[in-house]
């Protein structure tokens, strides 16, 4: 098959790419020059709008040339050009962070900021067979799991490789067949960068000792470990959805009992997806994350918890499997009559001063959400707040005080959700700790004179 030919079925087939815009990723180098001029071969009836991206990296002393070749190249072709600068060194100070690795993440960040500010449902990346052979050596001598031993994909998310099955040597015969200019990274030739010493050292070793066509047969390993992994997270998006309890923007939270029923492998998937979900896929949990995670789950000791990346984290609760942030939001809004107060977008709380006593019938009809108090009984401002370590009430009923947590605990209140929890509290303490219990204090009696409706209203979700 000819390469325009072997191009097009790729990027239509494996890629999947439809008509519409699309940013092609073009550094100055050989693959991403090809690619863009392959694109200018498209079949007939099929529409691509090229949006030329480039990405300067400000590593090398070229990095500039580099901008304008690609700037010239753009308009040499009548398309759209954008460029955007990333401080690499800036962020390869950060603890464990390569200049490798900080230009890759700085790199894929910029690139799906230009790709949604111009409207493109696809970023075509020109990555090789050679890329791919080094990028699964690259995971096999870190340690990796499946997933690292399919290495890149054709398609995943936004990202297209068209040439994924295409070798440096069919790119570079193309380019010099129709006299294409490209620029030359220098810097490729450095072996202190971790994947030049695997391309330059580690690749022409094996293919001398071991095997003629080792790029060929780890482009092989990682296009069958490939379907292994497609197999393995349909398995665990269906395992995933059933051991599901609940889930929003800053929490999952899963069955025990059902996630428990899986393979192992399984449950790293479940995680490991899990926190991607949740961190929009800029975190992805290590092998020693995972493991102590399943080893944490298997023990059931609720109040436990472990570090999955960051401040993200796993936490054994009372209804299940938490995987959150777990950071506590701490708040405090002053209180007026009549006001209404935004906790969120779908709470509110308000208290009214009301000239008669309700009925006996509405005391006691109204829920967990209204609570009716002595206004002679308040003293300074009346606050909505989070509750605070060492936080203590009376609960309505009892004749001592009680540490708020402790309440918590002896009604069986998950933990993750206690600090969203709010209390109502004026200069003399908790006057209603919300949802739950009114503080025995600040309650009706047949004395009162003057009292306050306090309502909490949570819209549906």
């Amino acid at each position: 098959m000819r390469l325009a030919e072997q191009f097009w079925h790729n990027l239509l087939t494996d890629c999947k790419l439809e008509s519409g815009k699309a940013l092609v990723a073009v550094s100055g180098g050989p693959d991403s020059v090809a690619l863009l001029h392959l694109l200018l071969r498209s079949p007939a009836g099929f529409q691509v709008e090229p949006v030329i991206a480039h990405v300067n990296h400000q590593i090398r002393d070229e990095s500039n040339a580099d901008e304008a070749f690609c700037r010239k190249l753009a308009e040499s072709l009548n398309f759209p050009f954008v460029a955007q600068k990333v401080d690499v060194p800036a962020l390869a100070i950060q603890p464990k962070m390569s200049i490798e690795t900080a230009a890759r993440a700085l790199r894929y960040q910029a690139l799906h900021e230009m790709a949604r500010r111009h409207g493109c449902a696809a970023i075509l990346l020109g990555h090789t067979a050679d890329d791919q052979a080094e990028t699964v050596l690259h995971n096999i001598s870190r340690g990796t799991g499946v997933r690292g031993l399919a290495g890149m994909l054709f398609r995943h998310g936004m990202l297209a490789r068209p040439l994924l099955n295409v070798s440096k040597r069919a790119i570079l015969r193309f380019l010099n067949e129709q006299n294409i200019a490209f620029r030359v990274d220098h810097t490729n030739a450095d072996v202190s960068f971790r994947r030049n010493r695997i391309r330059h050292d580690v690749l022409p070793f094996l293919q001398q000792n071991l095997n003629p066509d080792i790029t060929g047969a780890l482009q092989r390993l990682a296009a069958n470990t490939a379907e292994v992994e497609a197999f393995l997270q349909a398995m665990a998006n269906a395992a995933q959805k059933n051991a599901t309890i609940a889930q929003n923007p800053n929490k999952i939270i899963l069955d025990i009992d059902r996630f428990s029923g899986y393979f192992p492998v399984l449950r790293k998937y479940i995680i490991r997806n899990s926190l991607e979900a949740l961190s929009e896929q800029e975190v992805r949990p290590n092998y020693e994350a995972l493991l102590r995670a399943g080893q944490l789950i298997e023990k059931r000791q609720i109040g436990k918890r472990t570090t999955l990346s960051g401040q993200w984290e796993l936490l054994i609760d009372h209804d299940g499997i938490v995987i959150w942030n777990g950071k506590p939001r701490s708040f405090a809004i002053a209180c007026h009559q009549d006001e209404i107060v935004y906790l969120s977008e779908q709470k509110t709380f308000r208290y009214s001063l009301l000239s008669a006593l309700p009925s006996q019938k509405s005391l006691t009809s109204h829920g967990n959400d209204i609570q009716y108090v002595d206004a002679n009984a308040i003293q300074g401002k009346i606050r909505i707040r989070s509750v605070r370590e060492g936080d203590r009430f009376q609960p309505l009923g009892l004749k001592g005080s009680k540490l708020v947590n402790d309440f918590f605990s002896d009604r069986k209140v998950p933990l993750h959700k206690r600090s969203s929890i709010p209390v109502v509290a004026c200069a003399t303490g908790i006057i209603w700790v919300v949802g739950f219990q009114l503080d025995e204090r600040f309650k009706v009696t047949n004395r009162t004179k003057s009292f306050l409706k306090m309502e909490f209203k949570e819209a549906a979700q």
